[in-house]
């Protein structure tokens, strides 16, 4: 978790970001492989990417008072990736979190949403075996185009999310990725949009 920075309210945060940390990085690619094996395998991934979101949620309630945010970063889960594996399931049920502490915490009025990244140059990232070839297909297919050398993007819709801009939106996945995840190909394998299709 980073420290937050919009308004606080008599010196208490009114929001929280849990970003990918060491427990992430620490988790050895073998370990997250999809395929059956023990949940001693699993667990740490499922720990690093699923139950860190309500853990580190419900250690900053008590400093939350009033109307607050929390984001997390996330990645596309509606897909399979080369050997994201483990990672990626855990990636759905991060969702899954997101959506349930929403559920929970809206009537305290904090939201709690999702930041869907496309892929970035970072630390993480640099224990993904697949990670470049991963960065270069959203590069392609991006229609706004996909630097994954600049996190600025991810960045201000953080803290927009984060602002009071969205005072109505909860337990959502906004996707930050250039709009790759909404195309199936690279956009030039598409033909032109007027173009009538019998």
């Amino acid at each position: 978790m980073v420290p937050p920075r919009r308004r606080t309210r008599r010196g208490r945060p009114g929001g929280a970001v849990r970003q990918p940390g060491p427990d992430d990085r620490g988790v050895p690619p073998a370990r997250r492989r999809a395929a059956p094996r023990p949940l001693t395998r699993a667990g740490p991934v499922l720990h690093a990417s699923t139950h860190t979101l309500p853990a580190v949620t419900h250690a900053v309630l008590p400093l939350m008072t009033g109307p607050g945010s929390i984001v997390a970063l996330d990645f596309d889960a509606t897909r399979t990736w080369p050997g994201y594996d483990w990672m990626g399931v855990a990636k759905a049920g991060l969702g899954a979190a997101a959506r349930y502490l929403a559920a929970e915490l809206g009537p305290r009025r904090i939201r709690v949403n999702l930041v869907a990244a496309g892929p970035l140059r970072t630390v993480a990232a640099a224990g993904e075996p697949h990670s470049a070839a991963i960065a270069a297909d959203f590069t392609a297919r991006a229609p706004l185009s996909w630097n994954p050398k600049d996190p600025h993007p991810v960045g201000l819709a953080c803290v927009t999310l984060l602002s009071d801009l969205l005072p109505a939106t909860t337990g959502q996945i906004l996707h930050v990725d250039g709009g790759a995840h909404a195309t199936g190909t690279a956009p030039r394998c598409h033909g032109p949009a007027t173009r009538n299709h019998r």
